[in-house]
């Protein structure tokens, strides 16, 4: 059965962050407000793109809309976020870069920093994807997996099957 996320454990991910994290109401939502009081809420939707596995969407959202200077605090606390999903959940999270304002590719730049700098250990493997749309739009969507996940295989075989089919034109 899809849908079971197992709750981050907050006391753990607060011993790794710089930013104290906290369980928002929604289920699956967890926020914090950086020392520029920008409130950031991260949230794990399951996700039925993957249609064999389950996954997640991995969602970060600016909360006040506030522009946020370099912060390296931020990935810090979203890193030992991810870092405790994969602890407790033995699933994949999947991301989406958000299209609307055309900085799809610097956000996607940025993330895939942060995980290399998240992924000393190379415990993950990030499987970045980008799909063109009908209106030439760049849409950039990752994988990102533990390497010591059971069904390893059968998730990055599904995502590169998912990814090629939106990468076919109809005619």
């Amino acid at each position: 059965m899809f849908g079971n996320m197992k709750p981050l454990n907050i006391d753990k991910v607060n011993m790794f962050s710089p930013y104290e994290v906290t369980m928002a109401i929604n289920p699956n939502t967890y926020r914090f407000m950086t020392e520029y009081g920008i409130d950031i809420a991260i949230s794990f939707d399951l996700d039925d793109i993957l249609e064999q596995s389950e996954a997640y969407m991995f969602n970060i959202n600016n909360v006040n809309r506030r522009k946020s200077p370099r912060d390296l605090k931020v990935r810090d606390t979203i890193i030992a976020i991810i870092d405790n999903f994969f602890d407790v959940n033995t699933v994949a999270l999947l991301y989406i870069c958000e299209t609307g304002d055309r900085k799809q590719a610097m956000r996607n730049r940025l993330f895939e920093s942060w995980f290399a700098y998240a992924n000393e250990k190379d415990q993950y493997l990030i499987m970045v994807a980008n799909i063109h749309d009908m209106e030439n739009v760049d849409n950039y969507a990752a994988l990102i997996i533990r390497k010591d996940n059971p069904h390893f295989v059968d998730y990055v075989s599904e995502f590169n099957k998912t990814v090629n089919m939106f990468r076919i034109k109809p005619e």
